[in-house]
């Protein structure tokens, strides 16, 4: 396919118009061709799955516009956008049409080799999650000893009354809860709840995005809208001018933020920004 052939490309959303509008703006403008990116609401996107032709190019945001359109008979090729690698792995697997995924959030490795730096508590590590993410425990746990961390794993049910029940039942052995990207488990009111529990009991949460931090998570880490843009341009430009569906991915440049407050009141040294970068390859927010 030529540089001025491409397939349109349809974003498939349940986002506020506003911030879509601004997504395909800067999708768009990425692109190396002049190509259509055209946002459909999820709900219409739906009732009009006739109107698509076999070679358009379908990207979702967020894991239940992925979920919904991968359980369509359609053969388009489908990137999932905005989604937690645990999230896309449990979708995935009921998925019969060719995709693939740019993750939000950080690999596991990154999280837990800056973790080690700064955290100097034995007590075993928390991780709670919902039925919606597939998380392998036994791999999760073997690459957690490599650095020195015991994981104890709660599945939990996603009402709040549940969520806070189970944080409870964590913090009994654990001082940190190490979260995971679930949509589904940390809705804004959710996840609001839980921080302010941890804040209470004197716990706290390694966040896997930089809004957590703010809200009180003792730090972040995560790519920025652009980064991930930049990588799905790839993705697109892989597909359609050779076919060739790359793998699902984080984003290439990844950042850390920090809860300064937290920061100060655990008494943690953290290491330089420029440090930061060498050795865990990760921007700050004044080293990049």
């Amino acid at each position: 396919m030529s540089w001025s052939a491409w397939a349109d490309i349809y974003v498939i959303h349940n986002t506020e118009e506003s911030t879509i509008r601004s997504l395909t703006y800067r999708l768009s403008n990425m692109l190396p061709v002049k190509a259509p990116v055209v946002p459909v609401r999820l709900p219409i996107f739906l009732a009009n799955t006739d109107y698509f032709k076999e070679d358009d190019v379908f990207i979702t945001v967020d894991v239940d516009s992925f979920q919904q359109v991968c359980e369509l008979p359609l053969p388009n090729p489908l990137f999932a956008s905005f989604i937690g690698k645990e999230e896309y792995e449990h979708v995935k697997d009921h998925c019969t049409k060719e995709t693939s995924a740019v993750f939000s959030g950080a690999p596991l490795e990154r999280r837990l080799a800056l973790l080690q730096r700064i955290w100097l508590d034995n007590k075993p590590i928390s991780v709670m999650y919902s039925d919606y993410l597939k998380v392998d425990e036994v791999a999760m746990s073997r690459l957690g000893a490599e650095y020195g961390f015991e994981f104890q794993f709660q599945r939990t049910h996603t009402d709040k009354v549940s969520v806070l029940r189970t944080v409870n039942h964590l913090g009994e052995n654990s001082k940190v809860i190490f979260s995971l990207v679930d949509s589904n488990l940390y809705r804004e009111d959710v996840a609001k709840d839980v921080i302010k529990l941890l804040f209470d009991i004197h716990h706290v949460m390694i966040g896997p995005s930089y809004p957590f931090v703010r809200a009180g998570a003792l730090f972040a880490v995560y790519s920025r809208t652009d980064e991930k843009l930049k990588r799905l341009v790839r993705m697109l430009i892989a597909w359609q001018t050779g076919k060739v569906m790359l793998p699902a991915n984080y984003p290439s440049e990844l950042r850390v933020s920090f809860n300064p407050y937290l920061i100060k009141a655990y008494g943690m040294v953290l290491p330089t920004p420029a440090s930061i970068k060498l050795n865990f390859d990760l921007c700050s927010e004044s080293y990049c």
